[in-house]
């Protein structure tokens, strides 16, 4: 299971959070490559259009943006951020295992109310102005 995730994008790298098999907190650094699908004839999978789409991967998800910004591509598919996108391709069948939940997360909510007093100065006016 993971605990957090976290992509540096100059580097081409996802650090992964989690545990191992003793329940130990772990840090693993994994190469991963941004991509994305987009249509091409010669595609091996088939889009929910029901169009040829091709997977095209790119070294950091700055290359991925340029592409997209450049080539003039209106359909892309799976374009997602890049930790988004690895954690879907290292857990997406993961999540139904019994051990997947064995290290529990700790969290809780922080609800922080400040006093926020009026402000009055006697000697100063506020105007409003409307737009014509």
């Amino acid at each position: 299971m993971y605990r957090n995730v976290v992509y540096n994008s100059r580097e081409g790298t996802v650090t992964l959070f989690g545990w191992n098999e003793a329940g130990d907190r772990i840090r693993r650094e994994c190469t991963f490559e941004p991509y994305l699908y987009t249509e091409d004839p010669r595609g091996d999978k088939t889009s929910i259009f029901g169009t040829k789409v091709k997977k095209r991967s790119f070294n950091n998800g700055y290359n991925r943006y340029k592409f997209l910004q450049d080539s003039g591509v209106k359909r892309v598919f799976e374009n997602t951020p890049p930790a988004q996108q690895f954690l879907l391709d290292m857990y997406w069948e993961e999540n139904e295992k019994p051990e997947f939940n064995s290290n529990p997360i700790k969290y809780c909510f922080l609800d922080i109310e400040t006093y926020d007093p009026p402000v009055h100065h006697p000697d100063k006016k506020v105007r409003v102005r409307k737009k014509s």
